[in-house]
């Protein structure tokens, strides 16, 4: 259905037949358009994908919901996977990986002493230059990007906003990676976000989840829980719980590791006698992290019935 001024309900201009056989000229002459489509793929991937991005929710008014910026952190999730699983001189937890994205992130007023430029933005103004590369290439950003979200509210409102419209953007996305801070607000939102994004994001093939253990809200719980039970037990913890929902997915790679860096000398502090008298109950030790974190890996990859 077409409204007087040509264009069609859905928004989509109908362009007249000059115009159209223009067009056509213009791409026939472009030695981009004229490649074949598996090298103009290639193109399209160097030009915006293989990244981390991490999705930021925009407070600025007027403006997209979301901004972004390219993880800068001088690792990677599979390197800090090896780190975690390595580490044998450390107690609580593996010194490589904590904060490894403190660089990654989009404040105002930020500083950064050791880079010449602030964050860097995915962009996507290329898929702006004309309709062909749009309908060639609007999903390649989202199957070969790996996108970063470190709260529930962000990954419930971003996976919702990819399953809008009629590109099914939310199907293309091939890999997620998940900051699962957990305080006390977040506890049960984290539930809900990733239970969404194992309902929605049905293509995803590839996880990595690092869970800032937060002792000082003890959210993982009393060391005992650490203790793996029986094989084909699961364990009565929120965390695993929260994770074990996307297993229904199709994945084919798992990374997990747990941070807690600073978790007494800056959230308990020394002048805390509670912490004192309960750290061998509650902190968990590095060995421990890594047994919790095997099992959440080894379930998620299942084989599927």
């Amino acid at each position: 259905m077409k409204l007087r001024n040509g264009t069609h309900v859905d928004g989509v201009v109908d362009i007249n037949p000059i115009a159209k056989s223009a067009i056509a000229q213009h791409n026939a002459s472009s030695p981009l358009l004229r490649l074949p489509l598996e090298v103009k793929n290639l193109i399209y991937r160097y030009t915006f994908g293989d990244n981390l991005v991490h999705i930021i929710q925009n407070s600025d008014e007027g403006t997209a919901m979301f901004k972004n910026t390219i993880c800068r952190a001088s690792i990677s999730e599979e390197e800090a996977q090896e780190n975690f699983d390595g580490e044998s001189t450390h107690q609580w937890y593996a010194p490589a990986n904590e904060g490894r994205h403190n660089c990654c992130r989009f404040q105002k007023g930020a500083t950064f002493p050791d880079r010449e430029e602030g964050p860097k933005v995915l962009s996507l103004s290329l898929l702006r230059c004309c309709r062909q590369i749009y309908n060639e290439a609007h999903h390649i950003p989202h199957a070969t990007n790996t996108f970063s979200c470190n709260d529930p509210e962000t990954l419930q409102k971003f996976v919702v906003s990819l399953a809008q419209g009629s590109n099914d953007n939310h199907l293309a996305v091939r890999s997620l990676f998940l900051e699962m801070v957990y305080e006390t607000t977040f506890e049960n939102s984290w539930g809900r976000a990733v239970s969404t994004g194992a309902k929605l994001l049905k293509g995803l093939q590839n996880i990595s989840i690092d869970v800032d253990w937060c002792a000082w809200h003890f959210c993982l719980g009393p060391r005992n829980q650490a203790e793996l039970r029986k094989e084909g037990t699961s364990w009565s913890n929120n965390v695993i719980s929260h994770v074990l929902a996307l297993k229904k997915l199709p994945l084919k790679t798992a990374t997990m590791v747990i941070s807690d860096q600073g978790t007494e000398e800056q959230h308990i502090g020394t002048t805390s006698p509670y912490w004192k008298n309960h750290e061998a109950e509650y902190r968990w030790t590095l060995d421990e992290k890594k047994e919790w974190a095997r099992y959440a890996r080894e379930a998620l990859l299942e084989p599927k019935i």
